[in-house]
C-alpha cells in the first residue's frame, strides 16, 4: 500500500494509536510451512504489510528496519529521530526478547503539539507475533528499508501562498480600521520543530488583514521564530527514510512588497517590547487582534522561540497593559483552551481556540496550514461574506467567524478537536467585527436608588430594531418598559435602611438567533431614618465593630449611652474599636449619610465583654 493509499483509511482508525503505556503482545499470524531460519525480504513483506494496512492512517508515515533488530536492543528516540539525552522529549526503549522487524509508525504529523504519540511494532521473525510500544518521538540511529516507504513532501509555499487574499482594500476600508492593531505570534519552539505551516498561517492572516480588511501595515506587529536573525530557523521539508530535515530562514516579507514585515522574535523579551510600545499608543477607542500559531505544551503554555514557554498568566499580564482596549484573541496551538478563562476575565475581549485545554490541535499537513486557523482566517474573505454573515447585517462578527471556522475545520467536524469561544461581556463577540463596526450596549442611570423615588434608566448602542426585555435583580420593581428605557423603584422593606442583596438591571435582546444581555449594577438601595436593633453592627474582633452600609455612604459619627466607653476613631469610618470596662452593655449609635445626603441612624445594643 502506498502512502497515498493509506491516507484514504477512515479517521476513526486513529483511535488505534491511543494505546496503553504498557507493552502488549498480540498474535498476528503463524505460517507453519515457512522456513523459520530464512528471514527474506518476501517473508518480511508478508508479515509487515498487513500491519501497515491496519495501523497507518491519514497524517502518519511509517518506516521499516532494513535488518531485524536483535533481542533486548536499547533504542533511542527523539523528535524527528534526533536524540539528545538532555532533552525532555527524548528517551530510550528496549526491544523484546526476540529477533524482530521494527515497524515505526509516526504520530500524526498534523498535530501542533510536542512529540505526538508514535508506535513501534516489533514483529517476531520466527512466529509473526508482535509487541506494540508507544513512544513520543522517532527512533534514532538505525537504517530503514526503502522498499517500504514512499516519500511525499509538501514544499514550503513561501511568497506564493495557496491561501491568497483578495484585492487591496480601498482607502475607505483603510480609514475604517485606522485605529485597529494586530499582534501575530509564532514561536515554533526551535528550528527542528518550527514547521513552515506556522509561517503560512502568519502570512495568510497578515495578507487578509492588510489586503482585505484594510489594516495599516505599521499597526501589525509580527513576532515570528527568531525574528530578523538570518540563520535558518524553519523546517520546510522532511525525508524520514534518510532522517533528513530541510531548513531555511523564515522570509521576513509576507506580501513580497520589498519591506520586511517580521521585525520581532517570538520570545518573551520581544513580546514584552511589543506590548510596552502598544501601551504608549492604544486607548479605549482602539482595537487589538492577537493571533497565535505555534506548538502548545501539555501544561497549557505557548512554545515560544528557543524553547521558551509562555503561560496564560504571563500572556494575560501583557494584555493587561492595555486595560481599556477592545481585544480579540485567536489561538491555534495544542491545548490552547487553557487560555480561554484567564484571558476573558477582563471585559471587552473574545477568544477563539482550536481545541480545549486537554486536546491537541490539528493541521492540514506538516507543511501546509492549521485546520482551525485556516478556516478562521477564511471567514474574513470578502467572497465568503454571504456564507459567514448568517444574519445579513453590516458586519462579520467574531461569533460568526468562529462558527464558520468550527464548521469548516475538518478536524473539528470529525471530532478530533473541539474549538472553544468565549466573550466578555456576553454580547461583545456578537456585536463587532474586525473592520470598525462595533455596537456597545450601555445602560445609563443612577448608581443608587432610594425608597419612594422613581429612577429612569436608558439603553443605547444596540443595533437598529432590536427588541429589549427588561429584568431586575434584587429589591426593585420595573414599570413603563420600552426598547430604550425603563422606570425603576425600590421595594426595600421598612425595617431595612440599605439592601444587603445585590441589585442589578438587565436588558435582554436577541441578536443573530442568540439571546444576549447587557447589565448595570445598582450599587445600593436606600431608606433614610432611624433604625434600632437591626443587626447591622457586626462584631469582628475583640472590641472591634463594623456597621454594614452600602456603596456611597459617608460622614460616620459613633457614640453610646454608656459614657465610660471610648470609640476609636469616633468619626469618619464605618469601622470602630470600643474600649471600656467589661462585662457591661450599652446602646451604640452610628449616624451617617447615604449617597443622597439623607441621614441614617443605626442603634444597637452591644455587650462589651472579655471574649
Amino acid at each position: 500500500m502506498s502512502l497515498n493509499q493509506s491516507k484514504k483509511l477512515l479517521w476513526p482508525v486513529l483511535a488505534l494509536l491511543l494505546l496503553a503505556a504498557c507493552t502488549q503482545m498480540e498474535s498476528f499470524h503463524e505460517d507453519d510451512s515457512q522456513n523459520q531460519g530464512d528471514v527474506s525480504a518476501s517473508v518480511s513483506s508478508d508479515l509487515i504489510q498487513p500491519l501497515i494496512d491496519q495501523y497507518v492512517t491519514e497524517g502518519h508515515f511509517w518506516l521499516v528496519s532494513k535488518d531485524p533488530i536483535p533481542p533486548k536492543t536499547v533504542l533511542k528516540y527523539g523528535p524527528f529521530g534526533h536524540y539528545d539525552p538532555a532533552s525532555e522529549y527524548c528517551g530510550t526503549i528496549q526491544s523484546p526478547d526476540f529477533t524482530a522487524w521494527l515497524v515505526y509508525i509516526s504520530g500524526d504529523t498534523r498535530i501542533d503539539g510536542p512529540a505526538p504519540d508514535a508506535l513501534c511494532l516489533f514483529i517476531d521473525v520466527a512466529t509473526g507475533e508482535y509487541v506494540k510500544i508507544p513512544i513520543n518521538g522517532q527512533i534514532s540511529g538505525i537504517e530503514w528499508d526503502p522498499a517500504f516507504y514512499e516519500i511525499t513532501e509538501n514544499p514550503f509555499e513561501g511568497q506564493e501562498t495557496k491561501a491568497s487574499s483578495g484585492s487591496t482594500a480601498s482607502p475607505q476600508a483603510r480609514a475604517a480600521v485606522a485605529k485597529h492593531y494586530a499582534v501575530i505570534i509564532s514561536g515554533g519552539a526551535n528550528m527542528e520543530n518550527n514547521h513552515s505551516r506556522y509561517w503560512n498561517n502568519c502570512q495568510y492572516i497578515y495578507k487578509r488583514l492588510t489586503q482585505d480588511l484594510g489594516y495599516d501595515k505599521s499597526h501589525i506587529y509580527c513576532a515570528v521564530a527568531d525574528g530578523t536573525n538570518p540563520a535558518p530557523d524553519m523546517r520546510y521539508a522532511y525525508n524520514p527514510y534518510t532522517n533528513t530535515s530541510y531548513f531555511t530562514t523564515s522570509p521576513l516579507d509576507f506580501d513580497n512588497d520589498g519591506t520586511n514585515d517580521i521585525k520581532y522574535a517570538a520570545t518573551k523579551y520581544d513580546i514584552t517590547r511589543i506590548f510596552n510600545e502598544l501601551k504608549s499608543k492604544l486607548s479605549s477607542i482602539d482595537h487589538l487582534l492577537v493571533f497565535v500559531t505555534d506548538h502548545g505544551s501539555r501544561d497549557g503554555k505557548i512554545c515560544l522561540w528557543n524553547d521558551q514557554r509562555m503561560s496564560p498568566a504571563e500572556l494575560n499580564a501583557e494584555l493587561n497593559k492595555l486595560p481599556n482596549v477592545k481585544m480579540d484573541i485567536v489561538m491555534g496551538q495544542c491545548y490552547s483552551g487553557a487560555f480561554v478563562i484567564p484571558l476573558t476575565v477582563a471585559k471587552n475581549r473574545t477568544i477563539a481556540t482550536a481545541c480545549t485545554a486537554n486536546e491537541t490541535a490539528n493541521s492540514e499537513g506538516e507543511f501546509s496550514y492549521g485546520f482551525f486557523l485556516r478556516a478562521w482566517t477564511d471567514a474574513f474573505d470578502p467572497t465568503k461574506t454571504s456564507t459567514v454573515n448568517t444574519n445579513g447585517d453590516d458586519m462579520v462578527s467574531l461569533w460568526e467567524a468562529f462558527n464558520y471556522a468550527k464548521s469548516h475545520d475538518t478536524a473539528a467536524v470529525y471530532g478530533d478537536e473541539h474549538p472553544q469561544f468565549k466573550t466578555n461581556p456576553v454580547y461583545y463577540g456578537y456585536l463587532h467585527d474586525l473592520q470598525g463596526v462595533h455596537y456597545d450596549p450601555v445602560i445609563t442611570g443612577s448608581d443608587n436608588i432610594r425608597v419612594n423615588d422613581v429612577f429612569t434608566y436608558t439603553i443605547s448602542g444596540l443595533p437598529a430594531s432590536t427588541s429589549v426585555r427588561w429584568s431586575g435583580i434584587g429589591e426593585i420593581s420595573l414599570s413603563a418598559q420600552t426598547n430604550t428605557s425603563v422606570k425603576v423603584q425600590s421595594t426595600l422593606p421598612t425595617n431595612e435602611y440599605v439592601s444587603s442583596y445585590p441589585t442589578a438591571l438587565m436588558a435582554y435582546f436577541t441578536y443573530n438567533g442568540t439571546e444576549l444581555w447587557a447589565s448595570k449594577d445598582i450599587f445600593s438601595n436606600w431608606r433614610s431614618g432611624y433604625f434600632q436593633n437591626v443587626n447591622k453592627i457586626f462584631y469582628t474582633a475583640d472590641g472591634d465593630y463594623t456597621v454594614y452600609t452600602g456603596y456611597g455612604a459617608y460622614g460616620y459619627q459613633w457614640g453610646s449611652n454608656n459614657s465610660s466607653w471610648t470609640f476609636f476613631p469616633p468619626s469618619g469610618s464605618s469601622h470602630v474599636q470600643i474600649t471600656g470596662n467589661y462585662p457591661t452593655s450599652g446602646m451604640v449609635y452610628v449616624v451617617f449619610k447615604n449617597p443622597f445626603g439623607d441621614t441614617v441612624t443605626v442603634g444597637q445594643e452591644i455587650q462589651l465583654r472579655n471574649w
